[in-house]
């Protein structure tokens, strides 16, 4: 089927915000700052994140107003791993949450980043649109883990 990649910085407002890149470490960029202890929690702290960069300006969209803005009007799976900012995309989807039949979202059990929602937050946020845990698809260290909500 046909696909389209797109790069936006999700979030619960439509605006602009500031993109935090960890230089040595990139797949723990975030709209996030992240936290300086997150790295002892790890068997090689030295791995787990590196010297962080200031932030970048970077246009915030809703899920909501992308979706509106691409005629997408139904959601068959969504997949969310969004270093520390799953709550705020949540709430900026508030509508095409609704219309969503599964939802597989990056769950950090600990403060990974300043601001984070935890692990409860999140549940509840997708259980408000009729979305309910079914299983861990992967759990890291007791960490982080990619888990499955199902309508």
């Amino acid at each position: 089927f046909p696909y389209t990649t797109l790069f936006r910085s999700l979030s619960d407002h439509d605006g602009q915000g500031a993109f935090y890149r960890v230089q040595g470490w990139e797949r723990s960029s975030s709209l996030l700052h992240v936290n300086p202890e997150a790295a002892t929690w790890y068997s090689r702290p030295e791995l787990a994140f590196g010297q962080l960069k200031a932030g970048e300006p970077t246009e915030l969209w809703t899920l909501d107003a992308l979706c509106q803005s691409r005629g997408i009007d139904q959601i068959d799976l969504l997949k969310l791993d969004v270093q520390g900012s799953e709550g705020a995309v949540l709430r900026g989807a508030r509508n095409i949450l609704n219309r969503t039949n599964a939802v597989v979202i990056e769950i950090l059990q600990c403060q990974h980043y300043v601001g984070q929602d935890t692990p409860e937050v999140l549940t509840g946020l997708l259980e408000s649109h009729g979305l309910h845990f079914r299983e861990w698809l992967w759990l890291a260290e007791g960490l982080e883990g990619d888990a499955l909500f199902l309508r």
